[in-house]
């Protein structure tokens, strides 16, 4: 079970299950595991299979909706 109070919760999952727990608090009685692979020996022996890559959103604020919308647009299209 997961539950993270007042967050989402998306990069706190993702981060937990890559192994990423520093700063997070993991009860005594709790395991983690993948499919069976006990944490420990997946970030051992797999340890380039369960990555967690965090993403860097540039903000403009000074940007409307539309021009927002329309710079994401843009930006996907081929010129």
């Amino acid at each position: 079970m997961w539950n993270v109070n007042g967050y989402s919760g998306c990069s706190s999952f993702l981060k937990t299950i890559s192994g990423e727990t520093d700063g997070f608090h993991i009860g005594k009685d709790s395991y983690l595991n993948y499919q069976g692979i006990p944490k420990e020996t997946m970030h051992k022996d797999f340890r380039g299979e369960c990555i967690y890559q965090a993403e860097v959103d540039a903000h403009f604020p000074q940007l409307t909706v539309a021009q927002t919308l329309d710079f994401a647009a843009r930006a996907r299209v081929r010129h």
